[in-house]
């Protein structure tokens, strides 16, 4: 894939957490295990209790991550 910033190369991977991740327009910090998702928000990775992943592409030159997702999960 090529980066859309600097047309470069990117390197294919998986972005990896101890936790499952979603995505928000705002931070939401009033969460422990499962967050209140409002309209619009979506989790970028599943699993929980094995960690999670989502597919991604970094960039060396940019240090820029682009993270593929399937809203609505």
């Amino acid at each position: 894939m090529k980066c859309p910033c600097c047309g470069g190369e990117m390197r294919e991977g998986w972005l990896q957490s101890t936790r499952p991740f979603f995505w928000g327009e705002e931070p939401n910090e009033r969460f422990w295990c499962s967050p209140q998702k409002k309209k619009g928000e979506f989790w970028v990775s599943e699993g929980f209790w094995e960690g999670s992943s989502a597919p991604a592409s970094y960039c060396e030159a940019c240090k820029k991550i682009i993270v593929s997702v399937e809203p609505g999960k």
